[in-house]
């Protein structure tokens, strides 16, 4: 067979166990920003990181909000998970037109 290309070698295709795990938590946090609202919000927390196990929403705002005509704060959500003492604080990017011109 030909040598492969630098473009095509494979520098590692092992990830741990608990890595992968640590990553899927990670993935349903960075969610939490974009909850169209608050009812939303506590869906997806009640869920994660394990059903029966939740966070508890701490403060959210679900859409950004114009401070003035050159400052915009973005939704955010802070959650709480009391068995872990972990805090979550997940800032949401870009996810409306006013979003790309603030970003």
């Amino acid at each position: 067979p030909p040598p492969l290309l630098r473009s095509q070698q494979v520098i590692s295709s092992y990830c741990p166990d608990g890595l992968l795990r640590e990553i899927r938590e990670r993935v349903a946090e960075a969610w939490f920003a974009y909850a169209p609202s608050a009812a939303a919000l506590q869906w997806m927390a009640r869920r994660n990181p394990i059903p029966g196990d939740p966070y508890e929403v701490v403060a959210s705002s679900s859409a950004s909000v114009r401070i003035s005509k050159a400052l915009v704060k973005p939704a955010y959500a802070l959650l709480a998970h009391r068995r872990t003492k972990r805090l979550v604080i997940t800032i949401r990017g870009t996810n409306s037109f006013e979003d790309v011109i603030v970003d």
